[in-house]
């Protein structure tokens, strides 16, 4: 069902999403809101849906029922070409594992989905310098990932899904391949990311600890989604 014009408009709206392979049923019905300028965390184990449930938000899957908006804009019935357009302009995507290109440097890798925009290089790389720079990665610009630790990696797979400008970040166990320190110094700077850039989060933890210091915490078990456990 569309949002109703007359109520504030949600970022992203999905109602009655339902997803199964094969015989097993991993979504059962679920209805979600984001609003803007939330950092909201998705919680549940290892195989309740959370992953799955990113994928058909961000436009990576579709549903076998059910429907995905983003503000007043029907999603999954588009197109690939569609959906791969409206990922490059409005969402942002950090994995578990970064998926950096080992030939391009730190600054290169940032830069790319603007490179594939359209951007001219010189702006590109700008942007990409000035998030990196953010992250705490200005010494860092031209190496590449071989010489960058695990939580350098990271931080620059974050500047590449920042380098748009994104409506929304969605992040995937961000923080899973981190050791305990670089994954708390991650963690912040996602919480600093929706506090002081307005950037809005949805992040799949395993972690309880990181989803009590978000705005919102969602939890996903059965199929179903709930805000309490």
């Amino acid at each position: 069902m569309q949002p109703n014009a007359d109520s504030p408009v949600p970022l992203l709206h999905a109602s009655g999403l339902c997803k199964r392979y094969g015989q097993l049923e991993v979504l059962k019905g679920i209805d979600f809101r984001l609003m803007q300028g939330q950092a909201t965390a998705l919680v549940g184990a290892s195989g309740a849906g959370k992953s799955t449930l990113l994928q058909l938000l961000g436009t990576l899957d579709y549903p076998d029922a059910g429907e995905v908006y983003f503000k007043h804009e029907r999603l999954d019935t588009q197109n690939p070409k569609a959906q791969a357009r409206f990922r490059n302009r409005h969402l942002g995507f950090v994995f578990q594992f970064h998926h950096l290109l080992p030939e391009f440097t730190a600054l290169e890798n940032a830069a790319m989905p603007a490179y594939i925009a359209g951007v001219p290089r010189k702006e590109a790389e700008q942007r990409a310098a000035e998030w990196l720079a953010w992250l705490g990665l200005a010494e860092r610009l031209h190496h590449k990932p071989g010489e960058l630790s695990g939580g350098e990696q990271q931080r620059t797979a974050v500047a590449r899904a920042l380098i748009n400008q994104p409506d929304l970040l969605l992040a995937d166990e961000p923080t899973g391949n981190l050791d305990s320190e670089n994954g708390e110094r991650l963690f912040r700077l996602f919480l600093q990311l929706a506090e002081e850039k307005g950037v809005t989060l949805l992040i799949a933890t395993h972690n309880p600890d990181f989803a009590r210091r978000c705005h919102r915490q969602l939890y996903i078990r059965d199929g179903l989604l709930s805000e309490q456990l």
